[in-house]
């Protein structure tokens, strides 16, 4: 691993179904998610369900576990130092704040009745996150025991991802930090999802409007579009999202990490006639990032031989059918094309 990341296991079912809240009003004591898979209940007894910060901290302790072990001590110092990483002194309201994390995740209880990724079966689950918490005032050393089941579900499950604790504690709206679990297992094995906001402000977990029974796209799409550019921003997930006021259907899409890996892409293939390895500035100019990584996708997946595209409004046609609406030009390249012979048909 990178020296510059603190990498946790994460599984997958706890990014699809949050043990923590986005509500930015305190008191929220009850979480209910219906899908088709089943009910995920997250309930608590302690002053609050855990929020952003709480699920901060528990990546942290994730992290210093050890291979074989579900207990870690450690001291309220470390733990404040590396969440309040922009305070230059920590002191009693940094470590009032620690333990009150840590009151949250001994204190709330998850029930389960459906299917996790891992299988096709139907089952019943009931466990906590944290089972022990025990400070010692004379030696202020602070002994964590999480939960065997919930330790062995991150362990042993074939659907995880990695998540930088040093990227994720930089997302500082709750709105942001949720949404990147989503998009960091949506986007495990693909560069583009579509989903109608209304079933993603779901997905989010957002709270309504007061004494309102549905969501606004108008409020989801403000937030989404900050969270987009605060991930942009602060993680290595480098996403777009665009946003169609009529479908209210939002398009995430994964962007290439370089510049150098769109350039291969036309590296060794005649494209109307002229190979464009030394024009790749040029079509990502023309085209856009999306519509060319488009292109890397359809000479990857679909075609052996790039004759089909030698008729701009196939390509187009593609672009249309598959992705939807795509901002691209074929104006200018007709109008260069045209004296060398290449045919455009209508």
């Amino acid at each position: 691993m990178d020296n510059d990341k603190l990498i946790v296991r994460d599984d997958i079912n706890f990014l699809e179904y949050p043990n923590w809240t986005v509500a930015e009003r305190d008191g929220v004591k009850e979480l209910i998610i219906k899908k088709e898979n089943g009910i995920y209940k997250i309930s608590t007894t302690a002053d609050s369900l855990p929020n952003r910060f709480d699920k901060a901290v528990l990546y942290f302790l994730l992290s210093g576990l050890e291979s074989d072990s579900s207990e870690i001590t450690t001291t309220r110092y470390k733990l404040a130092k590396s969440i309040f990483y922009k305070t230059d002194k920590v002191g009693k309201i940094h470590y009032n704040r620690i333990m009150l994390s840590l009151k949250r995740w001994t204190s709330i209880f998850i029930e389960f009745n459906g299917i996790f990724y891992e299988g096709n079966n139907y089952t019943q689950r009931y466990f906590h996150i944290i089972d022990d918490v025990v400070l010692n005032e004379k030696t202020r050393e602070l002994y964590i025991k999480f939960n065997q089941q919930y330790i062995r579900q991150l362990r042993e499950s074939n659907f995880c991802k990695l998540i930088d604790f040093y990227e994720y504690r930089k997302l500082t709206k709750p709105v942001t930090a949720r949404l990147f679990e989503i998009l960091t297992k949506t986007f495990k094995d693909r560069d583009i999802w579509q989903i109608h906001i209304i079933k993603l402000a779901e997905k989010l977990t957002l709270e309504k409007r007061q004494d309102c029974n549905t969501y606004y796209p108008s409020d989801v799409v403000i937030k989404i579009e900050t969270a987009t550019k605060e991930i942009y921003k602060e993680t290595d997930l480098k996403v777009k999202l665009e946003y169609d006021n009529n479908t209210h259907i939002c398009t995430f899409i994964k962007l290439q990490d370089s510049q150098e890996e769109m350039d291969a892409a036309f590296c060794g293939f005649d494209f109307f006639g002229a190979s464009f390895a030394d024009r790749s500035r040029d079509l990502r100019e023309q085209f856009g990032r999306f519509s060319f990584r488009l292109f890397h996708i359809f000479r990857d997946s679909f075609f052996s031989e790039i004759q089909i595209f030698r008729s701009a409004a196939v390509f187009k046609r593609l672009l249309l059918v598959f992705f939807g609406r795509v901002r691209f030009c074929f104006d200018v390249q007709r109008n260069r094309r045209h004296n060398a012979g290449a045919h455009f048909p209508d």
